[in-house]
């Protein structure tokens, strides 16, 4: 989306750009109501960016398009997708995430325990 290149540009002048190209700047975003989804390329690089970065996208976000919006997070390992994320309230809409983060977490495990399966 334009603004989202606008929020990473605008992020690119306050951080150092060794800072910027590893966290930020292979991320894409997509807006749902007052939602933003950034996707980052992997969980890591997500949960980095969630505990370190969230209040500066949140921040430069609202400037950007002139109000506040959410913030979420995700990975393309994760595989949820903004249309999986009904936001009813921010805690719903978080509850739901959770959910579908768990989901994907359940289906991990079992393959990893049918591979251990196959080895032992």
């Amino acid at each position: 989306m334009e603004f989202w290149k606008e929020v990473l540009n605008n992020i690119s002048e306050n951080l150092s750009k060794p800072s910027f190209e590893t966290w930020l700047a292979n991320t894409t975003a997509e807006c749902k109501d007052d939602v933003v989804f950034v996707k980052a390329k992997n969980d890591f690089q997500a949960d980095w960016l969630d505990s370190r970065y969230k209040s500066l996208i949140s921040k430069t976000v609202e400037e950007v398009v002139g109000k506040r919006m959410e913030i979420v997070i995700t990975s393309e390992e994760s595989g949820v997708e903004p249309d999986q994320f009904q936001k009813s309230t921010a805690r719903n809409g978080y509850e739901e995430l959770i959910v579908a983060q768990q989901q994907k977490i359940n289906e991990l495990e079992e393959r990893i325990y049918r591979l251990e399966k196959t080895l032992v």
